[in-house]
């Protein structure tokens, strides 16, 4: 209900000046996470997401790997990162309350709208990656305060290997439902994941999302 409050709310308020549909969802949606498990504040109307060009983005290509037959490879050398996602999938990059997001998601923009007016999004796949000019300890502090402020349950934070990196997997629990979001990081920048779609994906781990996770390498 709150999900979706905010969502009502944001289409009626800015769908006539949003670059997109699909990223407007993705950014709402985002938001919408954020606040149920305490990691960001949420935001203020008049903030409205950006599509921008990114920096030194490769197109992308096809991969080969047993696993992954048929997925592509994103590579971005600004962000200094690359990741693998399922061929039929859409790349969306946008800017969100300042903070650069690369969403990855299997629907287009013109079945985004079709869903959007029937409400069902039954069988939408949704992740982003949130790249956040922060060090990993300074970040982890602000969102230990934060989700004490909000009265997150249980917050913690635990050491995982994504792929080849180390990371931390960040879980809290509000009204008894426990989700999580996992976060790679280098020397200066944290790269947030959040699952936003099919929903259960936010509360445990699912196979599409570890698999393309598998895949997260960072480059020079």
């Amino acid at each position: 209900m709150f999900v979706a409050g905010i969502f009502l709310w944001y289409v009626l308020c800015y769908y006539v000046i949003m670059k997109t549909i699909l990223m407007a969802i993705l950014a709402v949606l985002s938001v919408a996470l954020a606040g149920v498990l305490g990691y960001q504040k949420l935001t203020q109307p008049e903030l409205v997401p950006t599509v921008v060009s990114q920096p030194a983005v490769n197109q992308p290509v096809a991969t080969t790997s047993d696993e992954t037959a048929g997925w592509k490879t994103y590579r971005n050398e600004g962000y200094g990162f690359e990741v693998e996602y399922p061929g039929n999938w859409h790349v969306y990059p946008l800017i969100f309350q300042e903070i650069d997001i690369i969403g990855f998601s299997n629907l287009s923009e013109e079945e985004v709208k079709a869903k959007q007016e029937s409400g069902d999004f039954t069988n939408a796949r949704s992740l982003t990656i949130k790249i956040i000019n922060k060090q990993i300890d300074s970040w982890l502090q602000e969102q230990q305060r934060l989700s004490d402020a909000l009265g997150i349950e249980n917050f913690s934070k635990e050491k995982i290997t994504i792929g080849e990196n180390e990371g931390y997997k960040i879980s809290g629990a509000v009204e008894g439902k426990r989700g999580f979001s996992k976060a790679l990081f280098t020397k200066e920048k944290v790269y947030l994941v959040e699952t936003l779609f099919p929903k259960k994906c936010i509360f445990e781990e699912c196979e599409i999302f570890n698999q393309m996770l598998s895949t997260f390498k960072f480059i020079k």
